[in-house]
């Protein structure tokens, strides 16, 4: 056996575990939902014959009394809110991730578990929190009312607002730890020498340190965007009725308005999706030449 050969049967061996698990875990229920999806929906909500598009037509628009764009707007939003909250968490991680890959070599991992240990808090108990951040009569809300952003008396949760900070709270650490170990691997040799031919600090950093993090900003976008733009927690507890996402109407399909069918087209509509954002992410890795980037 070759050294080719070697490698491929090491990497298929490791690998075997954690496809396992996937194939069980997401690519099973995700099948189960094709034929639940090209299915009627019985009286009950629940899946029956004869096989039809009609979840389709719904998942489009088309209900029981004509077109309506509510299902496109709410399929909108959704994306709109990932790709806000992608960008939110960009920014605020850029500087810290800077900041923790100057900082001395003792301190690193301190820093890193610093930023990693509030995920590990259930995602529920912290959307509590920001809620209680930002009900009625807290700091936050009397400064919003200060500034005429919000009636007096009235709090910045349940809103749009609320949904998008906890958001971007719950993955941020997701944007921090890529771009990190993207700057790790900065040679920063090429920094000084572009300062010594006056390149000026905006220049540096759009020559030499973007295009350098480039691939763990492309990891950090897939590991925010996708879970963002689906999230279902944050939405039902921050947002109340007042921000309706893809992930809250797929839930309401299987719970309180049964409707088997139509969730499962919704279901199978957000994996398409969320495959088409994967791809988009790939295609601007490979425009900037970072094939370092994640493999999809």
């Amino acid at each position: 056996m070759n050294a080719d050969s070697t490698y491929r049967f090491q990497t298929v061996l490791f690998s075997a575990p954690g496809l396992f698990w996937i194939s069980i875990f997401l690519v099973l229920p995700t099948l189960l939902f094709l034929p639940i999806a090209f299915a009627s929906a019985n009286p009950y909500g629940l899946p029956a014959l004869p096989i039809t598009l009609d979840a389709f037509k719904e998942v489009v628009g088309f209900m029981f009394f004509g077109w309506t764009p509510a299902n496109i707007m709410i399929i909108s939003r959704s994306i709109l809110q990932g790709i806000i909250t992608t960008i939110a968490s960009l920014i605020v991680a850029f500087p810290v991730a800077y900041s923790i890959s100057q900082s001395r070599s003792y301190l690193k991992p301190l820093l890193l578990v610093l930023i990693i240990i509030p995920s590990w808090t259930n995602q529920v108990v912290r959307a509590y929190a920001w809620m209680e951040l930002l009900g009625p009569n807290t700091m936050l809300s009397h400064l919003a009312s200060t500034i005429g952003w919000i009636q007096p008396d009235m709090g910045l949760y349940p809103s749009s607002f609320a949904v998008f900070i906890g958001l971007v709270y719950s993955y941020l650490p997701y944007m921090v730890v890529p771009i990190y170990a993207a700057m790790e691997g900065i040679d920063w040799s090429l920094c000084e020498a572009a300062q010594d031919l006056y390149a000026s600090p905006l220049a540096v950093f759009l020559r030499i340190i973007f295009p350098q993090t480039m691939g763990g900003i492309i990891v950090g976008a897939i590991l925010v965007l996708i879970p963002s733009f689906s999230n279902y927690i944050i939405p039902e507890l921050m947002g109340g009725n007042k921000s309706l996402m893809l992930g809250n109407l797929i839930a309401n399909q299987f719970s309180s308005t049964p409707d088997w069918p139509y969730g499962a087209a919704l279901s199978v509509v957000l994996i398409g999706i969320s495959f088409i954002l994967l791809l988009i992410l790939k295609l601007l890795s490979r425009l900037t030449g970072r094939q370092e980037g994640p493999t999809l």
